[in-house]
């Protein structure tokens, strides 16, 4: 009896296995263990795979600060290396990530330091603004001088 599949359709169907194997185990993951290899892809320059695993943890957790961020810097470099219509949306969606980042913890100093970059170096047609950007630079400067008042845990009550 003939087979009912050609093997070049057997063969596409192996190649769409594989190609999604990788997404199917990140379901199976706990958050931690999707952010840290959403992490991973992104330090080998995969950003496309990363902005995959972050967009899935805002979905799966959307009150931690650290998913926006991420997903943010995914999209920063993702707008990085596009064209001028994909770079454009990308951009947008920089911002937005970035800025719910902040609005989550307005102690995230990466996610502050990240956005000021952007404010200062989009142009303002996606949102870049040096007075935003002067505003959050000022922002980050209490949040450090704050920092360094805090005594150290090890050496705090220890008289000598």
């Amino acid at each position: 009896m003939k087979s009912l599949l050609s093997p070049a359709y057997a063969a596409l169907m192996i190649v769409l296995a594989c190609h999604t194997l990788p997404l199917r185990a990140a379901a199976d993951l706990d958050p931690q263990d999707l952010f840290e290899q959403g992490q991973r892809y992104y330090q080998q320059s995969d950003y496309t795979e990363a902005k995959t695993l972050f967009e899935r943890l805002v979905r799966l957790a959307p009150g931690i600060s650290t998913y926006y961020h991420w997903l943010g810097k995914c999209y920063g470099r993702l707008a990085e290396n596009s064209g001028w219509i994909s770079a454009v949306s990308f951009s947008r969606k920089t911002l937005d990530a970035l800025k719910k980042a902040v609005e989550l913890d307005g102690d995230n100093t990466a996610a502050l330091q990240d956005l000021m970059t952007y404010y200062r170096q989009a142009p303002a047609f996606l949102g870049g603004s040096s007075k935003q950007a002067e505003i959050i630079a000022n922002r980050l400067q209490k949040l450090q001088a704050h920092e360094n008042r805090k005594p150290d845990p090890e050496t705090a009550g220890n008289v000598n």
